[in-house]
């Protein structure tokens, strides 16, 4: 492949650039022409753009005739290749794939066996794309980082006005999944996280170099006038009213855990009778069938009815737990009112 058809990833330290390596240096892409931008831009960016490249996808193959221009087959293809770099100028990295699907076709070929190529061509590389960065998405989950295969890299080591040391990275890459593996390692290498924006309504991808982070820096999709991370006390107010009940809930759980283990311990012990181990046992069976409508109820309700049942359980295990450490043989479970 000749050099017209690459592109370079450069990054040192924490801060990247795309550029096209048949170009000057100062072609770049999605970025400043003289500054380059944090680690990570490109690879979120990328992740940011997949719903939209799938919606594009849909609206394709619905409205074909939109983009097929005077049965211009080059034209037709540009003008989808136009379409999805104004979704992400990062996919200016195609263009050798949508060049490649413009050389297959024969200039002499007839109406039908045009329309017929051009979506199964165009539905290929669209494809593609979305597979390349689905995978991604799934290997950021899972943490496998099976896909880390490098292409070509070249390392500098330059020093910086302060003098200290720095490692320059160039990778020559050729299609969207080398962009993304290089883009990914550099993220590792680095020991930045990617994060998903805890906001109900953003999801967006971001970066951050520390684990704790929730809320992006993207303009909050209730108030564009504020990000997701300004507002995010409000947003983690709201959510721990929602969430204050089910952690709750789980320190229930956790006593209701010991208070299994507790009879448990007391039904094998040596030292009691048949008698006693008769009311242990259906001190348990009860418990077990309280326990389990209470619940119920619990996940079966809303606010202020769920905190009602949420007190009674609370107070109910309260008292069992008490009488076991008082009388385990001798106290018979007595059911709530409610």
């Amino acid at each position: 492949m000749s050099d017209k058809n690459k592109f370079c990833f450069i990054c040192t330290g924490n801060r990247e650039k795309v550029v096209n390596s048949w170009f000057t240096p100062e072609t770049t892409l999605g970025m400043d022409t003289e500054n380059s931008k944090p680690l990570g831009t490109c690879f979120c960016a990328l992740l940011n753009s997949l719903e939209d490249l799938k919606n594009f996808k849909k609206e394709f193959n619905s409205n074909v005739n939109n983009y097929i221009i005077s049965n211009d087959f080059s034209k037709s293809v540009i003008s989808v290749y136009n379409k999805i770099t104004n979704i992400s100028e990062y996919f200016r990295i195609t263009r050798f794939a949508f060049k490649k699907c413009i050389s297959k076709i024969n200039k002499n070929i007839s109406n039908n066996d045009f329309t017929s190529i051009y979506v199964k061509e165009i539905n290929d590389i669209l494809k593609h794309i979305i597979d390349s960065i689905e995978y991604a998405k799934y290997d950021i989950k899972e943490r496998e980082h099976k896909f880390l295969i490098f292409p070509t890299t070249f390392i500098r080591y330059n020093y910086n006005k302060k003098k200290f040391l720095e490692i320059q990275y160039t990778y020559i890459v050729q299609d969207i999944i080398e962009l993304l593996r290089v883009s990914y390692y550099q993220l590792i290498l680095n020991k930045i996280y990617i994060k998903q924006c805890k906001y109900p309504n953003c999801h967006k991808y971001f970066v951050s170099s520390r684990g704790q982070t929730r809320y992006c820096e993207n303009s909050c999709p209730d108030n564009q006038t504020k990000t997701c991370r300004s507002i995010r006390k409000t947003i983690d107010r709201n959510t721990e009213k929602q969430e204050s009940w089910e952690k709750q809930f789980d320190e229930l759980e956790k006593k209701l855990n010991k208070i299994r283990t507790r009879f448990y311990d007391n039904i094998h012990k040596k030292s009691i009778n048949t008698k006693e181990k008769e009311i242990i046992n259906n001190n348990y069976i009860k418990l077990k069938k309280i326990v389990s409508e209470l619940k119920r109820y619990i996940k079966g309700n809303t606010g202020n009815k769920r905190e009602y049942y949420l007190k009674i359980y609370a107070e109910f295990l309260n008292e069992v737990e008490n009488n076991l450490n008082l009388s385990p043989s001798v106290f018979k479970i007595k059911k709530p009112k409610y």
